[in-house]
């Protein structure tokens, strides 16, 4: 009885257990949103846009919040204004619903609160010129922020009221780009915004050099994954497949790169205005839905496109289920005697 026991579980934990290790292909078509918005705020660059935990997309324009008026509706409305600043992104707290709003350039840094919305609220601080953010956790943003001689540092700032900030990845040369983090793997993906060089951090070890004040090392501590688009990883589905932002300057095209983050291969691109435009993207894991933004210059105008279809179910949802299947089947086979 032993012997079949342990053959079934091993056979049942082969079949269940084993993760997909291969990114899906890019969504096969995009549609685009009539009722997005058509350009950002005066002395705007883009907009940019993110996900929050009730299934709803958010914009910021270089003023004005717009949130989008239904799960997968068309339209979005205003429901703030008067945060001004050239828009580097946009990115939601782990707890779904205080988003930071980062002014680029400017370096201003905007907290949100979406469930209570107020218009004219004062940046919470000003943390340098920054490209691009995301949450390692709720006290704590990392951005990639540019120095004076024309490269980059990853840097923590930490919201819990000190507002301290501390370079916890050096040595990263060339311009700054987008990052995101995995938090079902803990991983931040960011990249070398010239030459598209992508290296993975574990997010304990980047709040352990900020606790600490001992900066990694670009090259020596992050993890190579690959060399993909120059505009870095701006989201991550489910999954594990990467979103890059990619601008061919020698041809004058952007497209949205799909890496698969466990090997590295390129698994689909696609360019759904193909218009010349740079792009930005988000993703939606309550839908499933891919949001890209097209800004085509001069202006620049702006327009909004979706994934006809999910992109990605969560293998975290896929591996529990696998565990409770197994589950209800071992004890079939002790009730059975097997």
């Amino acid at each position: 009885m032993k012997k079949a026991l342990f053959v079934s579980i091993a056979l049942v934990s082969c079949v269940f257990l084993t993760p997909s290790v291969m990114a899906s292909d890019a969504p096969p078509a995009f549609s685009q949103l009539a009722q997005f918005p058509a350009s950002p705020a005066e002395a705007s660059f883009g907009i940019t846009a993110g996900a929050l935990s009730n299934g709803l997309f958010i914009l910021w324009d270089g003023d004005a919040i717009w949130l989008q008026d239904g799960v997968d509706a068309d339209g979005f409305s205003v429901i703030a204004d008067g945060y001004p600043g050239d828009p580097g992104f946009l990115a939601v707290s782990p707890d779904g619903h205080t988003v930071a709003l980062g002014a680029g350039f400017g370096g201003d840094l905007y907290l949100f609160d979406a469930d209570a919305p107020v218009s004219g609220g004062a940046a919470a601080l000003n943390t340098g010129s920054h490209f691009w953010g995301a949450f390692l956790d709720e006290d704590h943003i990392l951005l990639d922020q540019g120095t004076d001689d024309w490269n980059s540092v990853l840097v923590i700032v930490d919201l819990s009221g000190a507002n301290e900030q501390a370079v916890v990845v050096q040595n990263k040369t060339n311009f700054s780009a987008a990052l995101t983090v995995d938090e079902f793997s803990d991983l931040v993906y960011a990249t070398d915004g010239m030459t598209g060089e992508t290296r993975s951090f574990g997010v304990d070890a980047l709040l352990s050099a900020f606790d600490t004040a001992t900066p990694l090392d670009w090259s020596v501590d992050g993890e190579l994954l690959g060399t993909f688009g120059n505009g870095g990883a701006m989201a991550v589905s489910d999954s594990g497949t990467l979103l890059f932002s990619h601008y061919d300057w020698d041809n004058f095209f952007g497209e949205v790169q799909f890496v698969d983050s466990l090997t590295g291969e390129v698994a689909g691109t696609v360019d759904p205005a193909a218009d010349g435009g740079t792009y930005a993207t988000a993703y939606n894991s309550e839908t499933g839905h891919v949001l890209i933004i097209d800004s085509v210059w001069p202006g620049p105008t702006t327009t909004g496109w979706i994934s006809a279809t999910p992109y990605e179910g969560s293998q975290v949802v896929s591996f529990m289920t696998s565990w409770l299947l197994l589950f209800l089947i071992l004890l079939f086979m002790i009730i059975r005697g097997l």
